[in-house]
């Protein structure tokens, strides 16, 4: 998921080293495309993407950094 933003985020006119520093700057770039219905993303593979389906996967990336860290405050806490 992490080639996939960068290569929005170069489509978009962001640098992918920018895009690393501030994922807002993609986020937003996506969430004003939203409901766009002639606006797609295509990777180098073909596939398509739409700004509704890049946003579901970055907020499943965040689910899991979420979980991730989660356990591992968990871990912490308990001393394991």
């Amino acid at each position: 998921m992490d080639n996939l933003i960068a290569r929005v985020a170069t489509a978009a006119g962001i640098t992918p080293d920018i895009a690393r520093q501030a994922v807002s700057l993609v986020v937003d770039f996506v969430k004003r495309e939203m409901g766009n219905r002639d606006w797609r993303f295509i990777d180098g593979s073909g596939a398509e993407f739409t700004p509704e389906m890049i946003s579901s996967l970055i907020l499943r990336r965040l689910k899991e950094d979420a979980e991730t860290f989660r356990e591992w405050w968990r871990a912490r806490e308990t001393g394991r």
